[in-house]
């Protein structure tokens, strides 16, 4: 279900950026020269002359004109389009590897030791399948477990905490 959650997630993302690259399609063939301006204009905002980015939206809409108003305009890469199985692979792996270790470390630990075990196994999980997700997305690897560790121990914690709060 977290594969399909994750599949369903990144997929709808993929679907906006084919938008994206439609609406520029469009844009293209009915105003050309308007879409010139507008990149100009992008350019500008990113405290290029004048001068310059008239000159660099004019050579660059003339060799690739789909993939720089996508990029100027909406922020990403044609070629660098999100793959939504690479997300459910990853999430297909990540859930029974994240949920092995703290179950295992809930299971055979003394009961007084049990959270802090716990919080380990998590942590372990957390850079295995952080590092994992980044491998199979080619990402970078240290920003993948950092992310993947401190989302993961902060809202491990907050559960925590609440439930201690509701327990009590």
């Amino acid at each position: 279900s977290m594969a399909a959650g994750e599949y369903v997630s990144v997929h709808g993302q993929r679907d906006a950026e084919n938008a994206a690259i439609e609406k520029e399609e469009i844009a293209n063939q009915e105003s050309f020269n308007q879409q010139i301006s507008l990149v100009k204009v992008f350019l500008i905002k990113d405290d290029i002359s004048k001068e310059l980015a008239q000159r660099a939206a004019s050579e660059m809409m003339k060799t690739k004109p789909i993939e720089t108003a996508v990029r100027v305009k909406h922020g990403f890469n044609i070629s660098d389009k999100i793959n939504p199985y690479h997300a459910a692979l990853a999430s297909f792996i990540s859930f029974p590897i994240g949920a092995t270790l703290p179950m295992l470390a809930i299971l055979m630990v003394n009961r007084s030791y049990k959270v802090a075990s716990t919080y380990f196994g998590v942590l372990l999980a957390l850079i295995i399948t952080g590092y994992l997700a980044a491998r199979i997305g080619n990402n970078d690897r240290k920003k993948g477990i950092t992310r993947n560790v401190l989302s993961g121990l902060f809202t491990m914690t907050a559960t925590y905490l609440i439930g201690r709060l509701l327990h009590k």
